[in-house]
């Protein structure tokens, strides 16, 4: 008769993200933690492109290119105090975005189409949504005032990563 292995002991069950998230917005940053911003679409000749990472290890990445008004960007070799990680993810968390189911809209051809996620390396919590406003509002497709003002959060530490005023980075 074969000999029976003991049961492993249960582990105790992983902490949420949501948790996560706010535990960061009181200065707890986990090092896995990461808030991402991709925007990209648009007709050929007006392709528009903002690309934002940054995870509670300090590593960011930040990148612009709009070939319709030729602004570019980089943000270089940065990183990221971990208070001004904890600074983000505290306004993304105040958004109110925690709160805003994540929907899959469906967009027509050449939309500007914003991926904002939030992630901690095992679970994830993503939103699509139409970032550029005349197309929203033509599609009838206008994001929740919450990840409108997550994204800009976003936009804004970007924007000051590459030396240029928030407005300037925004589809």
């Amino acid at each position: 008769m074969a000999e029976r292995k003991p049961r492993p002991e249960p582990t105790e069950e992983a902490e949420s993200l949501e948790r996560k998230l706010e535990r960061a917005a009181r200065d707890e940053v986990d090092r896995e933690l990461r808030v991402s911003l991709l925007v990209a679409g648009g007709a050929p000749s007006q392709r528009y492109r903002f690309h934002f990472a940054a995870d509670g290890s300090g590593r960011v990445r930040c990148e612009l290119d709009c070939d319709l008004s030729d602004r570019k960007g980089k943000a270089g070799r940065r990183t990221l105090a971990q208070k001004e990680f904890a600074d983000l993810v505290r306004a993304i968390v105040a958004s109110g975005v925690l709160e805003v189911s994540a929907e899959q809209p469906r967009f027509v051809p050449d939309t500007v189409v914003g991926s904002l996620e939030l992630s901690d390396g095992r679970s994830s919590l993503r939103w699509d949504f139409a970032a550029d406003p005349e197309q929203a509002k033509t599609q009838g497709a206008v994001p929740p005032p919450a990840v409108e003002r997550a994204a800009d959060e976003i936009y804004s530490l970007g924007g000051r990563l590459m030396g240029k005023r928030t407005a300037s980075v925004k589809p």
